[in-house]
């Protein structure tokens, strides 16, 4: 039987006003996110995300909250209005077969000077394999090149795991 860890705290930290990675092990700011690094949208689609930005950012923050409550193994969580999406979300498959390694958890490049936050990432015990999560709530389903953007950062955050995680052992 194999025994999951959690994942190390890695010297990372960001700062929440300007969204920038600092990398205490090389002692510098990163110019780059993973999000800016996939970040193929036109000036007129980021306006529109500005002009919603009161309806998804109170959404997205709650999810994310309580999904990081529940990985953090706390059963009183407060979904603030939000039970139609937390709820399944919560409930969702993969999560009954699922051991978290690290929760909000951020990692950076710095060969790349590119800095990075997974949702969450854990071990399927169903499938034996580690999943990352990054969780993107909407109001709709849109349609297959957000998802392809999507995939392309789950790409970035590979090449981290690959880069900082998978160098450690994670099993015993």
């Amino acid at each position: 039987m194999k025994t999951i860890q959690k994942l190390p705290k890695l010297p990372v930290f960001r700062s929440e006003r300007d969204h920038k990675y600092y990398c205490e092990k090389s002692n510098k700011w990163l110019k780059f996110s993973t999000t800016q690094v996939c970040n193929e949208l036109t000036e007129e689609a980021k306006q529109n995300i500005e002009h919603t930005r009161h309806i998804w950012q109170p959404r997205g923050e709650t999810v994310h909250y309580c999904l990081e409550q529940k990985m953090l193994g706390s059963d009183d969580i407060d979904m603030g209005g939000y039970e139609n999406i937390v709820n399944p979300l919560l409930d969702h498959y993969l999560f009954k077969h699922f051991i978290p390694m690290g929760v909000e958890y951020m990692m950076s490049n710095p060969d790349k000077d590119v800095g990075g936050q997974l949702d969450l990432i854990g071990y399927d015990t169903e499938t034996n394999q580690i999943r990352l999560v990054d969780l993107k709530t909407k109001g709709s389903i849109t349609g297959k090149k957000k998802w392809i953007q999507q995939t392309s950062k789950r790409g970035i955050s590979s090449n981290f795991r690959c880069k900082s995680i998978l160098e450690r052992t994670l099993f015993n």
